[in-house]
C-alpha cells in the first residue's frame, strides 16, 4: 500500500487519498514492525497533509483515528469525528467513531456507531469484533473477526473455551506477521500453552519496542 501511495504522489503531490493511504501504511509498519517515534511522526504528518488538502476526506478521518488512539489522543479523535459527523453521515466516520468510543469506554455507543457503519457500507472494515469482545459476546466477536492477523481470533476462541483451536490458529499466524505482531501473538499462544516465561519474554520485548496499542497492551 505504501509503494502504491508513493507512486500516486509522484504523479500528483495533491492526491488526497494517496496521502491518507501513505499515512495508514506508515502507521501499520510502525505498529507491527518498526516501533519507532520517527515512523509514527511520519504517519501523522501524512494524515495531516491529507486532511489539510481535503478536510472532508472521511477515509483519512477514519484511519487517522487509530493512529491518534495509539498516540494516547483518543479525546482529540473523538472531538474531531463528532464535529465531522454533525455535517454528514458517512460509513468511514462511523467506523472511526466506533473505534474511539470503545477506547474511551463508551461500549454501547461504539457498537451503535459500528453497526451504523456496516449499515451504510456492508463491506467496510471496522473493529466491531473487539467491541463485541469487550461486551462479553464472544461468539459475535469471533464471527466478525475476519481479516484480523490472527490474534483476535485466538483471543475469541480461547474465551469460548476452544483453547486448542486458538493455539493452532496463533501458531499459524506466527509464521506470517511482522516482528512486533509476532511477539503479540507469541505472548498469547505461550500463555495458553502454560508457558509463563515465554509469554512474559514476548511481552517484555513488546514493551521495550514501544508497542503503543492501548487495547493490545491491556
Amino acid at each position: 500500500m505504501g509503494h502504491i501511495a508513493h507512486r500516486a504522489l509522484a504523479r500528483d503531490p495533491r492526491d488526497r487519498p494517496a496521502w491518507a493511504r501513505l499515512g495508514r501504511a506508515r502507521w501499520l509498519i510502525d505498529k507491527y514492525k518498526a516501533g519507532s517515534e520517527e515512523a509514527l511522526r511520519s504517519a501523522d504528518g501524512a494524515f495531516q497533509t491529507a486532511l489539510r488538502l481535503n478536510p472532508d476526506l472521511t477515509m483519512a478521518h477514519n484511519a487517522y483515528t487509530q493512529l491518534q488512539v495509539d498516540q494516547g489522543r483518543s479525546l482529540d479523535a473523538l472531538k474531531r469525528l463528532l464535529d465531522r459527523g454533525r455535517r454528514r453521515s458517512d460509513a468511514e466516520l462511523f467506523a472511526g467513531l466506533g473505534h474511539v468510543c470503545r477506547c474511551c469506554g463508551l461500549l454501547q455507543a461504539a457498537l451503535r456507531a459500528q453497526q451504523e457503519a456496516h449499515r451504510l457500507d456492508p463491506s467496510i472494515l471496522t473493529t466491531i469484533n473487539h467491541t463485541y469482545f469487550m461486551l462479553g459476546d464472544y461468539q459475535k466477536a469471533l464471527d466478525t473477526s475476519g481479516g484480523d492477523f490472527g490474534y483476535a481470533e485466538g483471543v475469541m476462541l480461547s474465551a469460548l473455551g476452544r483453547t486448542e483451536e486458538a493455539i493452532a490458529k496463533l501458531r499459524r499466524s506466527e509464521e506470517i506477521i511482522w516482528r512486533l505482531g509476532r511477539l503479540y501473538v507469541i505472548s498469547l499462544r505461550a500463555l495458553l500453552e502454560g508457558n509463563r516465561e515465554e509469554s512474559l519474554q514476548a511481552c517484555e520485548e513488546l514493551r521495550k519496542a514501544t508497542f503503543r496499542d492501548p487495547e493490545g497492551i491491556y
